[in-house]
């Protein structure tokens, strides 16, 4: 209650919202299908970008998760990565997309990069945590074996 005073919200602002909300939302039912040509196949390269931009985080992450886990990996390659992949994930992915589109130009190029960079770091982190999460009686296991 402080805060809303503090930052001088109207109350009475919340129920005209409201009933722009509700015309806006009423502008989907029935929704208008004259310009799915258009729409679909754009929408199928979007789907096409994302699937392309997650298969090439999920390929890159193992070996970044290997190299980032404290238990397999020595101090130092573990704490340099460790460090790439905290700076990586608290950098939007906005930034991101304008350094790729200035080096790379304006393109589908520099979304799939931008995102794949973004799944590299979010499941990188994942894999590392997952792999310093392991019995460590596997890895003595393996190690016994030769």
């Amino acid at each position: 209650t402080w805060a809303a005073w503090r930052c001088e919200i109207h109350w009475s602002g919340l129920g005209d919202g409201a009933g722009r909300i509700w015309s806006i939302l009423q502008g989907f039912v029935p929704p208008d299908w004259a310009a799915a040509d258009e729409i679909l196949p754009e929408a199928g390269v979007t789907v096409m970008l994302a699937s392309a931009a997650t298969l090439i985080g999920l390929l890159l992450s193992v070996p970044v998760g290997l190299a980032g886990a404290r238990n397999i990996a020595p101090t130092w390659l573990r704490l340099p990565v460790r460090v790439l992949l905290g700076i990586e994930r608290a950098t939007p992915e906005v930034l991101l997309l304008l350094f790729f589109v200035v080096a790379f130009g304006l393109g589908a190029f520099a979304g799939i990069l931008t995102l794949g960079l973004a799944s590299v770091a979010m499941l990188g982190k994942l894999v590392a945590d997952n792999i310093e999460e392991a019995d460590p009686g596997v890895f003595e296991s393996v190690q016994a074996t030769g």
